[in-house]
């Protein structure tokens, strides 16, 4: 008797079937961590505009979130020239860069959960700039002799924010360090969420001469509880307040706006 051929299996094309189908949903699902923790990266410089001269270090803080690769540019001849690289940390952590031609500092896969900083000596005064890049995120440190930094000293015309943390007579006491201190003093609108609350801080006389090309003013601010909050910069002169409004985030955020000319008009 004629004996009767097998078919084929098809086993192992349905083994293949279910392997595939085991490992594309975890493709599928690592691709979005990439993705997202690509989206998430973010970059602050907190001390954009410095003014060291000669001999003098000149420290840049800023913050990240995220992984990604970081990158320090000096932008020009005499940013190359006049500066020397001292050191980077992540906190008090020295860390070691790439350095690599025209002075250019890398460090691939850059995470910190504190406050960079890099550091250089400043062998030649003049104007110079260094360019951060963290993944698609940009950000410039500017060091400028010619800068003249003033804070507030004094109360000014108005203290209408409702809360100042540190307890201070004044409100300008909570906003006046050099560095920030974030939490520790700071102001807030505590009671009027829907309206926009403001004080005016005096600030020091200037011990400057010469011509005055800009004025910029910085705050440095976070969201309270509610999305969508805004922040309004002003200027204050010649008895009339002029305003820059800007969108908030919930996070620290250095923000500022230059006027290159007297809104009031004149000199």
């Amino acid at each position: 008797m004629a004996s009767k051929s097998k078919k084929p299996s098809k086993r192992p094309i349905l083994i293949f079937l279910l392997i595939l189908g085991l490992l594309l949903p975890h493709f599928l699902s690592s691709n979005q961590k990439i993705t997202q923790a690509k989206e998430q990266a973010t970059l602050a410089i907190l001390t954009p505009r410095s003014h060291p001269g000669a001999g003098e270090d000149w420290a840049v803080s800023f913050e990240t979130q995220g992984t990604a690769d970081l990158t320090i540019t000096p932008m020009d001849g005499a940013t190359i020239d006049d500066l020397e690289f001292v050191g980077m940390k992540c906190s008090e952590e020295e860390v070691i860069p790439e350095i690599r031609e025209g002075d250019v500092l890398f460090f691939p896969n850059w995470t910190c959960d504190d406050i960079g900083t890099v550091t250089h000596l400043v062998n030649v005064a003049g104007k110079h700039t260094l360019k951060f890049q963290f993944g698609d995120k940009t950000a410039y440190a500017y060091n400028n002799p010619d800068v003249e930094t003033l804070r507030p000293n004094v109360a000014g015309d108005e203290e209408n924010l409702s809360y100042g943390i540190s307890g201070a007579g004044n409100h300008w006491q909570d906003v006046d360090e050099a560095i920030a201190d974030d939490e520790t003093t700071k102001v807030r609108n505590d009671t009027d969420y829907n309206n926009f609350q403001r004080d005016l801080y005096g600030i020091e006389n200037s011990s400057g001469s010469g011509t005055i090309n800009s004025v910029t003013i910085y705050a440095r601010v976070r969201q309270g509880i509610a999305n969508g909050d805004f922040l309004k910069i002003v200027l204050k002169t010649g008895g009339t307040v002029y305003e820059s409004t800007k969108s908030i985030t919930g996070s620290w955020v250095n923000y500022s706006h230059e006027w290159t000319s007297n809104p009031g008009g004149g000199s």
